[in-house]
Formats: C-alpha cells, structure tokens, sequence
C-alpha cells in the first residue's frame, strides 16, 4: 500500500445491507485486488480480466457500504481518475447478525450468500488463475508448474476430537495470514479456503437428548467458523 495510507486492521460489518454488499464473488476478487495495493478501476478491470464498466456498479457499493475507499485522485485533462484501497485488512460480523436461529427468514438469505460467495470465490479465483496463467503462458511466461490442493472428507467424529481440528486449521490458517508479501513482481500469490462444519441430514436422532456445549460462533472474510 501506499506509505500515505494504511488500512485499518478489522471492520465491523454491522447491518443486513453492507453484508449482502460482501455476499458476492466479484466483490470480494475487487476487494482481494486492492488488498495489496490502491488502484485505478482499470487497473482492477485488468487483473479480473474484465472489462471495467462491469465493475463500477460493484465498486460504488463497496464504497457505500466502507469496504473501500479513494486513496488518491489525479486530474487527466477533464478526466479525474480516482485509485481505490481496501478500508481494512479483515472484518467480522457484529453478533446479532450471527443470531442465526432467531433470524426470520428473510434475514436469513444474506448470511446463507455470505457463506456461498466464499466457495463462489474461491471457484472463479481458481477458474480465473487456470485461464490467466495459460494466457501469461501464450504470451511468454516460463512453464512453471505449481501443485493445487482441492479435497473433500467426510467423517463421523467425536465434537471434541472436531474441535481440536478446528483449532489446527484456525492456528495454520493465522500462519499462513502472518506471512509477508512478497515483491508482486516476482513472487506467487496464492489463495487459502478452509471449510470444516458440521455435516447434518434431515431426521437425524443426534442432539435431540442431550445439548452439546460449544464456542460462540464468529465470522470472517477469509476464515469462519459456524456452528448449525
């Protein structure tokens, strides 16, 4: 980022409209571009391979609801070409909106979006990165293969052999967010995803006798826990 503006650590997302303004896969691929440094829409447009009149509605929202910011503005003739930057490096959600039980249903959609644009994310970040790195390629790039990890297991374990699960992949996951960027020129950028939840089926005899004491749930843009 730039040496006159830093992010703020967290922001706080609490109301039902800034977190459907998050809920969408595009917004948080914007969001993941400007991370590292403020930029133009164009540059945003070029990196998402996109075309950039498709991201000023995005960004206006964004904006709105204080996910970004204008860092700085220049003056090109009659044109003013604005540079955006994240308003902060994480969130979490204020714990009303976490109240997933007592939410009517039409409150509960925003947090179901939520939950979804992560997967969505990291499905067309992937998507995009496969395509991107086959044009770098056609156009001069090294031939430098990198392993992608993708699985998915399903187990019947005790809640408290999950919850030292949990744990590990929350410590292994602030790890790998400890790490320093590197230079963009030339170090890779890659992108984690952890989902481990409670897998339940419709008429199911489990919790029906006894409760199962657990942690409060908490939510983050890249890291989240829920409890169902």
């Amino acid at each position: 980022m730039e040496e006159t503006y830093t992010p703020a650590d967290c922001l706080l997302i609490e109301d039902l409209e800034a977190l459907k303004t998050i809920a969408d896969p595009l917004r948080t691929q914007i969001m993941e571009a400007l991370e590292s440094q403020p930029l133009t829409v164009n540059q945003v447009a070029e990196r998402l391979g996109l075309a950039a009149s498709k991201l000023y509605y995005h960004i206006s929202l964004l904006e709105k609801h204080r996910f970004v910011t204008v860092v700085s503005t220049t003056t090109h003739g009659n044109l003013i070409e604005k540079r955006y930057g994240v308003t902060a490096r994480d969130f979490d959600l204020h714990e009303n909106l976490l109240n997933f039980a007592s939410q009517p249903s039409s409150d509960k959609s925003a947090l179901y979006n939520l939950m979804l644009n992560l997967l969505d994310t990291a499905r067309a970040d992937l998507a995009r990165s496969l395509e991107a790195r086959e044009f770098n390629r056609q156009h001069g790039a090294q031939d430098h293969p990198r392993r992608v990890l993708l699985e998915r297991g399903l187990r019947r374990i005790p809640d408290a052999r999950a919850e030292d699960f949990m744990d590990r992949l929350a410590a292994l996951f602030k790890e790998f967010e400890a790490e320093p960027d590197g230079s963009q020129q030339d170090t890779p950028q890659y992108a984690l995803t952890i989902a481990l939840h409670p897998s339940f089926y419709y008429h199911e005899d489990l919790d029906k006798s006894t409760a199962v004491p657990g942690r409060k749930p908490t939510a983050r843009n890249k890291a989240r826990e829920k409890k169902s």
